[in-house]
């Protein structure tokens, strides 16, 4: 064999290693779609329907404001789990605890 041939038969060799794989290595992020309709889902979630409800009586209160949005992301973060997706950002959301007076 010439060192050409070599040459071209390596270099073939490193280019086919270099493509990429087919299989899935983890979960898959979610499409914009994906994570819409999750949204949306998350909106006929028990738990935030009656934190909603809740809101009606309870106008412009910081912390149940807080505790909506945190049951509106678990809901939607329990739906793509369920999907197989990952759950986007990575670190959980900070609650505040409450008035500071």
């Amino acid at each position: 064999m010439t060192s050409r041939l070599r040459a071209a038969i390596l270099l073939g060799l490193v280019l086919a290693g270099c493509g990429h794989s087919t299989r899935s290595l983890g979960p898959l992020a979610p499409t914009d779609t994906q994570l819409g309709e999750c949204q949306r889902q998350a909106d006929d979630d028990p738990e935030v329907k009656k934190l909603r409800l809740e809101n009606f009586y309870v106008y412009a209160d910081p912390i149940h404001d807080q505790k909506l949005k945190v049951a509106r992301l678990n809901a939607t973060n329990a739906c793509l789990r369920a999907r197989g997706l990952t759950v986007p950002g990575g670190v959980e959301p900070v609650i505040h605890g409450g008035y500071l007076f």
